[in-house]
């Protein structure tokens, strides 16, 4: 009876230690450990997983890349840094890109805003966060300023220099793209400035253009041909603002011919319209000119040619215009004898032409007169190179 005693207090006494035990762990859970408000929080060094992209901000670069951050909101109106930057420099195919870091789109293009786009380049639309590329490759060395067509008050300049200039080398000189003054021309015909219709005393007409630039900008001489034909119009730019063009009208007709001449300091550009004469009677300077005058009627005809007589070394041509109001067919010969074959003209209509080729001919004279008008009558001489041709007449034949 006493050993069932015994047992139930041990029973009793390791319930009690057992309860303890289990409270004060419970105790213990429950109690909340401070913690430092100085201590550092703990940071990630998860490894990045192979294959993840990392993000970029608008605006990433590619090396070859000249790289212009759009920057304007779209209602600043001043806008000092619409661009970031506002003009850039590159050669002849290194691309220029725009990123669009601002909130509103763009659609840039070359030109000036009272002016409008002159076509060189023009973006499209670029949309917040994406990019237009212009490859310079397809442009001339030169300045393009340009625009936001969508804030025109959004300006910038793009320059393309030859590739060797050092592209970061401030040689803008002019005042600033958007006051930029046109240049200035004058053309000269033999010293003397060129107002009026230009009178084409020859095939060839050699005019000097002299320009200046109020910004000190350096000047491209051009020109448009306009009535004349493209290759009758040549131009030597001397670089330093000056120019020579010649005008070839050996081929044109009586007339006035349009053109203009260009100067350009690749901002603006100036067209001078210029005019050039071509009268009755235009001649190259190699030959020896002779006016048909005679009307047909007048039988006395003392000036039916400005030069009756005429002389020539061999292979100097002999050119007869038709300045008179109808038309005429000269011959060698004499009007009772007939032609004699040396040459004949064919019919010279008025304001055409008739060239003779000496070359084909002797030293000697040629009595020659007009088959329709008998009457007109001239001579040619044909005289050994060395012999001043316009030594007094040695002439002892008929009239």
């Amino acid at each position: 009876m006493r050993r069932a005693y015994l047992a139930a207090a041990v029973v009793i006494i390791v319930a009690a230690a057992v309860g303890y035990v289990a409270l004060s762990a419970s105790d213990v859970q429950n109690t909340p450990v401070p913690v430092s408000q100085n201590e550092p929080a703990a940071q990630d060094t998860t490894e990045p997983v192979e294959g993840d992209t990392p993000a970029h901000p608008a605006g990433i670069s590619t090396t070859n890349d000249t790289i212009v951050h759009m920057l304007g909101d779209g209602h600043d109106r001043t806008c000092e840094e619409c661009f970031d930057k506002a003009h850039v420099t590159a050669s002849p195919g290194v691309n220029i890109t725009w990123y669009n870091d601002s909130p509103v789109s763009h659609t840039l293009a070359s030109g000036l805003p009272d002016k409008g786009p002159d076509g060189a380049f023009e973006t499209g639309t670029i949309m917040p966060g994406e990019t237009y590329t212009l490859d310079t490759g397809g442009l001339e060395t030169g300045h393009y300023p340009y625009y936001c067509i969508d804030h025109p008050w959004e300006k910038g300049r793009v320059e393309v220099r030859k590739p060797g200039i050092d592209l970061n080398a401030p040689i803008w000189t002019g005042v600033p793209i958007f006051d930029n003054e046109e240049p200035e021309l004058d053309a000269y015909l033999n010293g003397t400035a060129v107002y009026g219709p230009i009178q084409a005393a020859s095939d060839a007409v050699s005019l000097l253009v002299l320009t200046s630039d109020p910004d000190g900008d350096l000047v491209t001489i051009g020109v448009i041909p306009d009535d004349l034909p493209p290759a009758a119009v040549s131009v030597s730019d001397h670089g330093n603002g000056t120019a020579t063009i010649l005008i070839d009208v050996s081929s044109a007709g009586v007339g006035t011919y349009a053109f203009r001449i260009t100067a350009s300091d690749g901002i603006d550009t100036v067209r001078e319209p210029y005019e050039v004469a071509v009268p009755l009677g235009h001649y190259a300077e190699n030959d020896t000119i002779v006016h048909m005058l005679g009307d047909g009627h007048d039988r006395t005809c003392e000036e039916c040619f400005d030069k009756a007589h005429v002389t020539a070394s061999p292979g100097v041509n002999i050119t007869w215009y038709n300045d008179s109001p109808v038309s005429h067919t000269l011959a060698s010969g004499l009007p009772d004898k007939g032609p004699d074959g040396a040459f004949e003209t064919g019919t010279i209509m008025p304001g055409e032409t008739y060239t003779l080729d000496t070359g084909g001919l002797e030293t000697g004279h040629y009595p020659y007169y007009c088959i329709d008008h008998p009457w007109e009558k001239g001579r040619v001489e044909v005289r050994k190179p060395g012999p001043d041709l316009d030594a007094q007449d040695i002439w002892f034949g008929w009239w």
